[in-house]
């Protein structure tokens, strides 16, 4: 785990790819990158706004699996796909431990070979992204917590969907920089198909769940 401050950089790196990738057909407005990340930030399109050229490919195998998956460094979420634009999750431990999300946005693809990738922006500042294997039971996931998060992370383990507002005033103030971030191998030790947009999946406190929850395995 280490801490960076490369978003920019990033940025840059992902205008100039899609410049090449699409030449005429992307829209180079959507990038106006500053010396304040926070306004680039607040200022620029959500990502799907920005790509809307590349194809999703078949996500049928995608969408509708839950899973519990457990870092190296021994952090412990559960991820549902609730359908090809927002998913639910949970964190049991780790950094933000005990907090949870439902309807987040993202943005899913399938990148053959039995991969797929989804990635999201948080209302946090935080970004996070996943390549899956369901087949093989693992997953890689790169994740920047918003340095603000890190400091005061009693504001974010909660529901989020319940306390936007204040995480958003919190946000804004910041810093958002530098990320803490991790890039990390997963296992995926339980893995079901819950179908679509199941509301009955994550819909609870991480303190409410029965015991053993954590530990299933199959």
């Amino acid at each position: 785990m280490i801490v960076l401050d490369f978003c920019q950089i990033e940025l840059y790196i992902l205008h100039q790819y899609l410049e090449v990738k699409m030449g005429s057909n992307y829209d180079n407005s959507a990038f106006k990158p500053t010396d304040n990340p926070l306004q680039d930030w607040q200022d620029n399109p959500d990502p799907q706004d920005i790509v809307k050229t590349q194809p999703q490919g078949d996500l049928s195998e995608f969408v509708g699996k839950h899973i519990i998956y457990t870092y190296a460094n021994g952090w412990q979420y559960e991820y549902y796909f609730r359908n090809e634009n927002c998913g639910d999750y949970r964190i049991h431990n780790g950094v933000v431990g005990k907090r949870w999300t439902t309807v987040q946005r993202y943005m899913p693809v399938n990148l053959g070979h039995g991969i797929y990738k989804v990635a999201w922006t948080e209302p946090t500042g935080s970004v996070v992204s996943l390549d899956i294997n369901f087949k093989e039971r693992w997953l890689h996931g790169f994740f920047g917590l918003a340095q603000w998060l890190v400091k005061s992370p009693e504001v974010g383990t909660v529901h989020q969907n319940a306390h936007l507002k204040n995480i958003r005033e919190h946000r804004d103030k910041g810093p958002l920089y530098p990320l803490l971030v991790n890039f990390d191998f997963a296992e995926i030790t339980y893995l079901e198909d819950r179908g679509i947009d199941n509301d009955d999946v994550i819909n609870c406190e991480v303190d409410e769940l029965p015991d053993g929850y954590w530990d299933r395995r199959n």
